[in-house]
This record gives C-alpha cells, structure tokens and sequence, in this order.
C-alpha cells in the first residue's frame, strides 16, 4: 500500500492528509475536522512497520504570545487512492 502512496505521490507532488484536531480553550477540548494538503513530503518508514491510522504528531503552535498543543492523529489517507 506504501509503494502505491508513494508512486501516486510523486506524480502528483501532493496529497490531502486527514486532521483530527483537539483544542484545548476555556470552555472544554473540541475536536475539528481538517483536510489539509501536504507538499514535498519525504518517508523513511518501512512498507510493513508504516501505519498511517496509528500514526499520531503533536504540534507546538504559538499565536499571540499563547503556547498550545495540538494532538493530530492521521486518518486513512489519500481517500482519492484507496
């Protein structure tokens, strides 16, 4: 499945990578829904050890003097390919 993701990568240069989003503000934890495009991404996991629904990054973002982290988990990628 890597190999097909990655093979439609390169003719494309870019992909929609799936975002669920939790921000964390006064009134509670909220989750969003995102459809984000990825450009010039580069992958060094191995065909059989890559699992893109496990697979979760935690961002540092810093807006108007407030630090916040974001718990993005990856959702089935590339709903265009599968």
């Amino acid at each position: 499945m890597l190999r097909k993701i990655m093979r439609e990568r390169r003719e494309k240069k870019s992909f929609y990578l799936y975002l669920k989003n939790y921000n964390n503000n006064n009134e509670g934890i909220f989750p969003q829904i995102k459809n984000i495009k990825i450009q010039n991404i580069r992958c060094w996991y191995d065909e059989h050890s890559f699992d893109f629904i496990k697979y979760t990054v935690f961002i540092g973002k810093n807006s108007t003097g407030n630090s916040t982290i974001q718990d993005t988990i990856f959702y089935g990628i590339l709903s265009d390919i599968m």
